[in-house]
């Protein structure tokens, strides 16, 4: 499995993203998709163990097999590669802090992404090699994360002329690439996605539900923290998702940013989403109605 962070488990305090794979009476067993689908039990406290949850889709329990949401590690034993976890409210501060430290840091795991891929000359995300990816990325961005935090990364990256503190850190002899084929994608990335000007657009999609678990499956289908699902624009777009719920509605604002973005580019984005959309409530089997 492909991670996204050097360390290859989470730490305590953190939060992390989480799919839920197994449920009973006692608690839930998750795995963590940011971390090699490493496992972790969250348990229930008194008051929930005397409700039956159902393991099933779409009921109208809290939890479910397939539901994703955000859990805070509170324990990881190393040995046993295994965790503990807490569902407990994630207040606003935390939630803000979290969505630009995971935006921050996709967007420069992405900008190595992108030279990896053109290293290898790979053009579609799903044919990258987990493991080679992964060796690529603990030689050059973690390599390079042990000197500088991500916004120092990316500030300095896609500068040319700053660019060679970040380069020199490297040792291009673990790298399937020269020093000068690195710069040369560098180069072109920057030119390329990186200019002065900036064209934006705003649209906004409203989507409803008059199902009981309604506004549960509108979050899951849209997903608005998670920059994962969205690697295209986590590497060369910005996006700002906002989000507002009434009863079971909900109104997505999306407001997409493009350095040197024709018309075009900004309604491929904008489908990109709405496809991304349709595919995950044909996998939650969700009814929803769609408004713009």
């Amino acid at each position: 499995m492909i991670r996204y962070y050097s360390n290859t488990l989470p730490i305590i305090d953190e939060i992390v993203r989480a799919i839920i794979i197994e449920v009973n009476d006692k608690g839930f067993k998750v795995e963590l998709p940011d971390y090699e689908n490493v496992e972790g039990l969250v348990a229930y406290n008194i008051n929930s163990r005397m409700k039956k949850r159902n393991k099933k889709k779409n009921s109208n329990y809290d939890f479910y097999v397939g539901k994703e949401l955000l859990l805070i590690v509170i324990a990881v034993n190393k040995n046993s590669r295994e965790l503990d976890l807490s569902r407990r409210n994630i207040d606003t501060e935390e939630m803000e802090i979290y969505k630009n430290k995971t935006h921050v840091h996709m967007q420069a795991y992405g900008i190595f992404r992108y030279i990896y891929m053109k290293i290898k000359g790979i053009t579609d995300i799903s044919l990258i090699d987990d493991v080679d990816i992964n060796n690529f990325m603990t030689n050059t961005f973690w390599e390079v994360q042990n000197t500088f935090e991500n916004e120092d990364i990316i500030s300095k990256i896609l500068n040319k002329s700053n660019y060679s503190q970040v380069l020199e850190l490297i040792n291009f002899d673990l790298v399937s690439s020269s020093l000068e084929q690195f710069k040369q994608i560098l180069d072109h990335y920057i030119d390329t996605k990186f200019v002065s000007k900036k064209k934006s657009v705003n649209k906004q999609i409203k989507l409803g539900s008059y199902c009981l678990d309604g506004l549960n499956d509108i979050k899951y289908i849209l997903d608005y923290e998670s920059y994962v699902f969205y690697p295209e624009i986590a590497t060369g777009h910005n996006i700002d998702i906002k989000y507002i719920n009434d009863k079971n509605d909900a109104i997505y604002i999306i407001h997409i940013s493009q350095k040197e973005a024709s018309d075009s580019d900004i309604e491929s984005i904008y489908e990109s989403i709405l496809n991304e959309i349709v595919t995950r409530a044909q996998e939650k089997n969700a009814i929803v109605s769609f408004g713009f």
